[in-house]
């Protein structure tokens, strides 16, 4: 019982901490005009056929000139017309480039698009995001000689308003509280892939950066191999959006990502992780306690209304008026999401590849 108190109380200063980091204010924009800072955006893809329209179209409408930016599109051997699709924009857009993966799955893609881009800031995103018009001006505007790497928000759009999307939505909310909330500490623990920046300067063996021995986690190893090096890691306020996954398509990517868990070194990571991971545990363990014995029914309650609580103070401040609605689900997610997550954490720990590397 003790345990499960330590295990709790650890949780809720870890949720007070992310809490602490959003009422910050945002990172100051440098006043400095950006007109001579020149991009790179590498997105790697896969059969995305149905998303590069969007997604091109996002990219084509920038507020910045296009002289300022380059779009690298590296196509991991795909079997849909995303070439065709590809082709009909560059005969637009002279920033638009094609590339072929020179190996195979997403790492490699990305590795392809660093080696023959040549501005120093490279700008990365997914194939199924859009982009706001501000987006690469928004990077633009933090990039100051004390800035070597901008972490940004991604926002999930569901599909349809049912009760699987807008988990997904609510999850995706908790994941960039803590994205935003401890990078606004100087202590940044997560990242995505869809909306990050870095100066190639400060990269001086991308394979090491990207951690090509596992196959997923560019992002994730990307943010550890800055931190490692001592560089300098901000928050952005841009915001791209994805939208709701598939059930199935959901869990292999949860998947993924713990899986590629076991190759973190980073300390903080490794911190919250394990206290996240330890909490989810706890309602588990407290849920199987009470099947075997009644009388533990209420730790059970007390660890549920402790997460809850908890998941509140963290998903609060980044819901907007209209989201508000969204509140209600956070009580039965906060007994349902341990189960599910500890599934998947063990699942991908037992895996650990997923050799698509998508």
């Amino acid at each position: 019982m003790i345990l499960f108190g330590i295990i709790s109380g650890l949780y809720v200063i870890f949720a007070v901490a992310v809490f602490s980091g959003l009422l910050l204010s945002n990172d100051p924009k440098n006043d400095q005009t950006t007109d001579n800072i020149k991009f790179d955006v590498l997105i790697p893809f896969k059969n995305e056929a149905q998303n590069l329209t969007a997604l091109l179209t996002s990219l084509a409408n920038q507020t910045i000139p296009a002289s300022n930016y380059e779009i690298y599109l590296i196509n991991d051997h795909s079997s849909d017309e995303g070439e065709e699709i590809i082709a009909r924009f560059k005969k637009h857009h002279t920033n638009i480039h094609l590339l072929q993966n020179s190996g195979s799955g997403k790492k490699d893609a990305l590795i392809t698009g660093f080696k023959a881009s040549i501005n120093e800031i490279i700008l990365m995103s997914d194939a199924d995001t859009a982009v706001p018009k501000n987006w690469i001006a928004s990077h633009s505007e933090q990039y100051n000689a004390d800035t070597d790497m901008l972490i940004g928000s991604v926002k999930m759009n569901p599909v349809k308003k049912t009760f699987w999307p807008l988990i997904q939505v609510l999850e995706y909310k908790s994941i960039s509280a803590i994205t935003n909330g401890m990078a606004a500490l100087r202590l940044p623990v997560m990242c995505s892939a869809a909306n990050l920046s870095f100066r190639r300067s400060a990269v001086k063996d991308i394979n090491e950066a990207l951690n090509i021995n596992y196959t997923s986690g560019d992002d994730m190893f990307l943010l550890h191999y800055f931190k490692r090096h001592k560089k300098t890691i901000k928050r952005n306020n841009s915001v791209v959006e994805i939208r709701t996954e598939p059930l199935k398509k959901l869990l292999s990517q949860r998947v993924r990502w713990s899986g590629k868990a076991t190759g973190y070194s980073d300390s903080m990571t490794l911190i919250t992780g394990l206290t996240v991971l330890l909490m989810n545990l706890s309602v588990v363990v407290a849920a199987f306690m009470s099947c075997i014995d009644p009388n533990h029914v209420s730790i059970f309650y007390d660890l549920v209304l402790i997460k809850f609580l908890a998941d509140l103070l963290i998903t609060i401040p980044v819901l907007k008026k209209d989201e508000y609605s969204l509140l209600w689900m956070t009580i039965p997610l906060s007994a349902i999401y341990p189960f599910y997550s500890i599934i998947i954490s063990l699942t991908g720990i037992l895996r650990r590849q997923d050799k698509s590397g998508w």
